[in-house]
């Protein structure tokens, strides 16, 4: 039958291989195949196979042939594939060769690759032809990782390639040395440690010669920086020391740059390598750093260069100097590249033009943004490394240079600079305030209204970072000054910043250092407020809002002439719908009151609870800043009106819980960005308004006391499930800070009988699980020492004070509830402080040693008992060393006459047991005493008394499986396992049978090698807690332990044994056993 397959190109008959037609179905013929194309002299049959493949379709035969190499003989084909390629020359290979290049592009790996390029660095000294293929080689190279050489797979690639960096042949070395650039880009370049001395001594020898061109030693450069960035841990300091000095003499000699500066990506590369030294290891630069200096500045100053060549540049200084030692290395070569430094960041900030100082981000003006953003963040940095006062008082000619100037730009970026370093160099800077403010207040009355602008906001930045030694030595400067510019209605520009200037300055103000300015500051601000625009009038609300906190009762003559200018405010912006003028009034407003208190502001408040009534938040948008403004000026009324403020808390409380119980929206479906976005500021108002009205119900109850009884149930409610709320870490705070109140304003209204039923119980069942939650939920400890101190003090009172409630009391019932409660607190503390607390035990431990003595209540030595255990079960050993005479009492405890106080006390023996190792060793015997007498007592199986039992069963097991060669084995062991299983003590039942499946584990051997006395007592106590069929007597991990140990049993007792210890047992015992063993 014809093949259906294409038929190959055309060749001249002589050239075609003469081969037998193949039945690819037959294994041997295709490795017979295989083998004539690998090994024979004649290359004819494989060159015919690849040429088959050169066609639109493979031949069927040719695919076969060529899987099976691939799957069977890869790197013998990699071999005849490189020598036809590297060796041949005749025609027909021309193709051939680019099939066998495609045939590694698809088939083989990166590993293969090393396998592939073998011929041709061997070839390259010595086979002209092989230089003639480098173009063909170097785009393959391009489609492969350069991990294609395992590490130690083939050590002479390291020798072929340091032998061919001694070649002659230009073409040579650059494809050489792009090898090595490329495993150092890809990060494979651990191969070249195997010869890297020998491999830097050849790159030396060509950053030398005078032979090569500069093409060769710009690549011998790269190569170079490579070795010394990536392999400086293989070999000594000194070797790499000297390739660096070539390598920087080769690119900057005698003050010159020795390549063409028109190649900038060659002097960005080499900057990159340096930034990245830098920032890897400074020191390393240390001998070279003024010539790397030097070649940087050349750069950084030319204005033909890019610009992002020149950033370049100024980002390696500043990563140089932003390293401690970095840092030492450029201090220590003089001031000259600092103030270089500092005069190139100068120039880069002042180029501004009118529209860029407006803040237009005009596109025409892209370049001189990108400049001045590059030089104030670069002036940011380049401050912080040094310290503003070490540049300032050492080199301060680069700013009075520019301050002096008579260009308003470069005064514009002195102001601007100082502004920046004043932010980021405060603590250096507030001892010496004067080397930035004095500059700054000679230049808020400059000619250039920029430059005043800047200077006005320079005072805003001095105020927030360098109070309150500004305030304390400037306020006879600053505070003229910001009123004159407030008063310059010609520019409103000036007049916002003075404004905004003026409120933080006068939040760290005294009100002695305001007080000779009183007049003139509020008559300006008033006057703002009648002839501003917008933007004016909310900072002028701002400021005279801080006026009146900072200067107290000072202000309060100013009282009667401010309020009028407000309501008139508030009165248009509510008008005429302003918002944000709205709630700046009233916070203003609200403000004042809250300084000067309910007895001086008499009936102003009316018109602003009427606006406040009228204004139910849930009308307005959740962006609209008058939701929160409405809740703070609830809040502020409240804590100026006191009990006054009743009248208006049906109003106020409905709106501050709305705002609480607010939830946040479900962005889960969104998908659009724009739409995610919106979501996002949706979420953070919500938070923010949450987190507000917490806050603010915390201070209405603190405030307001048993006043708030009708509503502190709905308070409660609100914020108790806050306690866990982990979305915003304010609104859990002040859901935490809120309890406390919430507390004592309940216990206040039950005093003064306002309650007909006390809440306070279920506010303590309510609260105390939800701080317990919170605590276990912390990420980690978050309290210091004194903290933890604190808190295991006020934790032992609160002890003291629930359980010292006489029996039969009213708030008996609710202080045992809150004892239970405190106590599983504190185990929760323990554990989240664990690491602090060893030092704290004499305090914790004298209390509990104090209140579990015999004299003291049962309530008290129940909870001694319990935090005892509870000590023990978290530090172990460690605690057991801090109370190991106290152990007496514990045993004494367990025949207590009182069955609660035997149960705890039984519980701890077994806690000390396991947990308490080599202390606990010396006191078996008496531990095992203890024990037996409480269950062989003829009333410890009485209902009252059972439970202390079965705490006894599981401490007297948990002493044969820890303490077994102190004790008597087979006696404690068979009176032990008389008493299994236990069924009552639910707390203690799943620990028992657990220890018995560990002491059957342990123990299997040696019970069925004796006369097999205990295994009927295991196998019906097996076969119990089977029968329970749920979680009751065992876990689930337990009962699949039981059952494993039953199959064992089964299958290595005698058959007939086996069957008689079940019929020993209940027919339904029987069955739920095999029907357990069978599943």
């Amino acid at each position: 039958m014809a093949s259906t397959s294409p038929e190959p190109p055309s060749t001249p008959e002589e050239s075609r291989p003469l081969t037998p037609p193949l039945s690819p179905s037959s294994t041997e013929i295709l490795e017979t195949a295989a083998q004539h194309a690998l090994n024979s002299e004649d290359p004819s049959f494989l060159i015919a196979v690849l040429n088959e493949l050169d066609l639109p379709v493979l031949t069927y035969r040719s695919r076969m042939i060529l899987n099976h190499l691939i799957q069977y003989h890869p790197i013998p084909l990699c071999h005849r594939l490189s020598k036809i390629i590297f060796s041949l020359r005749d025609t027909i290979t021309k193709v051939t060769s680019a099939v066998a290049l495609e045939i590694f592009k698809s088939f083989f790996s990166d590993a293969s690759w090393g396998e592939f390029i073998k011929p041709l660095l061997l070839d390259l000294k010595r086979d002209d032809y092989a230089v003639e293929i480098i173009p063909i080689i170097n785009e393959l190279l391009s489609h492969f990782n350069p991990h294609y050489i395992p590490e130690n797979d083939w050590p002479g690639f390291t020798t072929a390639v340091c032998d061919n960096l001694d070649s002659d042949k230009e073409e040579v070395l650059e494809f050489v040395l792009s090898v090595i650039n490329r495993l150092f880009t890809d990060g494979a370049e651990k191969i070249l440690e195997l010869s890297l001395e020998t491999l830097c001594d050849k790159l030396k020898k060509i950053l030398r010669s005078s032979d090569v061109s500069l093409k060769v030693k710009e690549a011998a450069v790269e190569a170079s920086l490579g070795c010394i960035l990536r392999l400086k841990n293989a070999v000594n300091d000194e070797f790499l020391q000297d390739l660096l000095r070539k390598v920087i003499n080769t690119v900057f000699f005698n003050g010159e740059i020795k390549f063409d500066m028109s190649q900038e990506g060659y002097a960005r590369l080499i900057l990159d390598q340096l930034v990245a030294l830098a920032r890897t290891d400074a020191w390393f630069l240390r001998n070279q750093v003024d010539k790397v200096l030097e070649f940087t500045f050349i750069i950084m100053e030319n204005p033909q260069c890019e610009e992002r060549t020149r950033f370049l540049a100024i980002e390696f200084v500043l990563v140089l100097v932003e390293d401690r030692k970095g840092c030492q290395i450029l201090v220590s070569t003089g001031g000259l590249h600092i103030k270089r430094m500092l005069s190139q960041l100068l120039c880069m900030i002042a180029t501004i033009n009118e529209n860029t100082a407006l803040d237009n981000r005009d596109e025409r003006d892209q370049e001189q943004w990108r400049l001045l953003d590059q030089g104030m963040k670069s002036m940011a940095r380049f401050s912080q490394a040094l310290g503003g006062r070490f540049l300032l008082e050492g080199f301060p000619q680069p700013f009075e240079s520019c301050l002096n100037s008579e260009a308003w730009q470069r005064r514009h970026a002195a102001v601007s600079s100082l502004s920046i370093i004043s932010k980021n160099c405060s603590k250096t800077l507030k001892s010496k305030v004067d080397l930035v403010a004095n500059p700054i207040m000679k230049m808020v009355d400059d000619i250039h209204h920029h430059v005043r602008w800047r200077a006005m906001y320079a005072v805003e930045e001095f105020s927030k970072y360098l109070h309150p030694e500004l305030q304390n030595h400037y306020n006879q400067k600053v505070l003229p000054a910001l009123t004159k510019a407030m008063d310059d209605f010609s520019d409103s520009k000036i007049q916002v910043q003075a404004a905004m200037a003026t409120y933080h300055f006068v939040e760290y103000c005294t009100s002695n250092m305001l007080e000779p300015h009183l007049d003139e500051i509020i008559s300006k601000l008033l006057r703002c407020l009648q002839k501003g625009k917008q933007l004016l009038k909310l900072w002028a609300l701002s400021a005279l809002a801080a006026i009146a906190k900072s200067s107290q009762d000072r202000f309060l003559e100013y009282y009667r002439t401010v309020m009028p200018y407000l309501k008139v405010v508030m009165t248009k912006a509510e008008r005429e719908s302003n918002s944000k003028l709205l709630s700046a009034t009233v916070s203003c407003i609200t403000a004042i009151w809250t300084v000067f208190g309910k007895d001086k502001f008499g009936d102003d408040t009316q018109q602003v609870v009427q606006l406040l009534v009228s204004t139910p938040i849930s009308n307005l948008e959740i962006h609209d800043p008058m939701r929160i403004e409405v809740l703070r000026a609830w809040g502020r009324l409240c804590k100026c009106l006191g009990h006054r403020f009743q009248p208006y808390m049906e109003v106020a409380i409905p709106c501050l819980l709305q705002s609480a119980q607010l939830t946040l929206p479900d962005d889960a479906n969104v998908e659009e960005s724009d739409e995610r976005n919106r979501m996002i500021q949706i979420k953070t108002e919500t938070l923010e308004e949450k987190a507000t009205a917490c806050v603010l119900l915390r201070d209405c109850v603190a405030e307001l006391k048993e006043g708030i009884d009708l509503w502190i149930d709905e308070v409660a409610e609100t914020l108790v499930p806050l306690l866990n709320f982990y979305e915003h870490a304010e609104v859990r705070i002040a859901a935490v800070l809120a309890m406390p109140e919430i507390l004592k304003s309940s216990k206040a209204a039950i005093e003064k009988r306002l309650l007909q039923k006390s809440p306070f119980e279920k506010l303590c069942s309510d609260i105390i699980p939800a701080l317990i939650e919170a605590l276990v939920k912390l990420s980690g400890p978050v309290l210091n020492i004194d903290q933890i101190k604190r808190f295991l003090s006020v934790i032992m009172d609160v002890l003291d004070t629930s359980i010292s409630i006489p029996k039969g009391d009213e708030a008996s019932e609710q202080g045992e509830k809150v004892s239970k409660k405190v106590c599983a607190c504190l185990k929760i503390f323990m554990k989240t402080y664990k690491g602090s607390l060893l030092q704290f035990f004499d305090q914790l431990l004298s209390r509990m040693e104090h209140m579990w003595v015999k004299d003291k209540t049962v309530k008290e030595r129940k909870i001694a008992l319990k935090i005892f255990t509870d000590v023990v079960e978290e530090f172990r050993e460690e605690a057991l060393k801090f109370c190991e005479s106290e152990l007496s009492l514990l045993f004494k405890a367990c025949n207590d006459e009182e069955p609660e106080v035997q149960e705890i006390a039984a519980h701890g023996i077994g806690v000390a047991a396991a947990f308490g190792g080599s202390i606990f060793k010396p006191l078996v015997g008496e531990a095992v005493s203890a024990l037996n007498a409480n269950i062989s007592d003829s009333m410890a199986l009485h209902r009252d008394y059972i439970m202390a039992h079965d705490a006894a069963v599981t401490a007297l097991g948990q002493i044969y499986l820890f303490h077994e060669d102190r004790i008597n084995a087979s006696e404690v062991f068979s009176t032990w396992l008389s008493h299994l299983p236990i069924k009552n003590n639910l707390l203690e039942v799943k620990i028992a049978h657990d220890l018995l499946c560990s002491i059957v584990e342990k123990s299997e051997d040696e019970l069925l090698r004796q006369d097999f006395a205990y295994l009927p007592k295991i196998i019906a106590a097996f076969a119990e807690i089977l029968w329970a069929d749920d979680e009751t007597l065992a876990t689930e991990e337990t009962v699949n332990r039981v059952i494993k140990q039953l199959r064992d049993f089964k299958s290595r007792l005698p058959s007939n044994i086996w069957s008689s210890i079940l019929s020993t047992l209940e027919p339904s015992r029987q069955n739920v056993l095999q029907l357990s063993l069978s599943s």
